[in-house]
């Protein structure tokens, strides 16, 4: 079952004010790579989410690549991990649909929506059909504009970090 510690109607309540456009070319956009070996594995967070094993193993043995562009209303946010899965997000922080995450239990849609965007710091929060919570994605680029942290969230205690490197465009 999923994490009972964030339910959709404590989630939203906490969700925080989107911080509006950057000014200057905010340091998370552009091509990244995963750095597997300091990051955490997503397997505690995808069974969370009822995500089939062989599923989770597969996401977890791949190098994944990110690649973050904005236009003047969206996020663009390109996740290449075998396959590729293309996303948008408004910048305004409005409420946006997509898909559930596939060969999981879950069915419908979810809706998601951006709560933070400065120049070091994108965060995405998404809550999922009834019953199965909440996800608190944040981004977080180091002083250096090199690497950056991916905290991905389910509660306070149910959490992993992911580490990206920045790859020459």
């Amino acid at each position: 079952p999923p994490s009972a510690a964030v339910g959709p109607a404590a989630a939203l309540s906490s969700v925080p004010r989107p911080l509006g456009g950057a000014g200057a070319r905010p340091l998370w956009m552009g091509k990244w790579k995963l750095d597997k070996a300091r990051s955490e594995v997503y397997e505690p967070i995808m069974s969370d989410m009822g995500v089939h094993y062989f599923i989770r193993r597969a996401m977890d043995a791949k190098t994944s690549f990110l690649t973050m562009k904005t236009s003047d209303t969206h996020v663009l946010i390109l996740l290449q991990m075998g396959i590729s899965v293309e996303e948008s997000i408004p910048l305004d922080g409005s409420w946006a649909s997509k898909a559930v995450p596939p060969m999981s239990k879950m069915s419908g849609e979810a809706r998601w929506r951006l709560t933070k965007n400065s120049a070091k710091e994108l965060e995405m929060y998404t809550e999922f059909p009834s019953g199965w919570g909440s996800l608190r994605d944040t981004l977080t680029v180091s002083e250096d504009g090199s690497t950056f942290a991916r905290k991905i969230a389910r509660s306070e205690s149910l959490y992993i970090t992911r580490y990206f490197m920045r790859v020459p465009e």
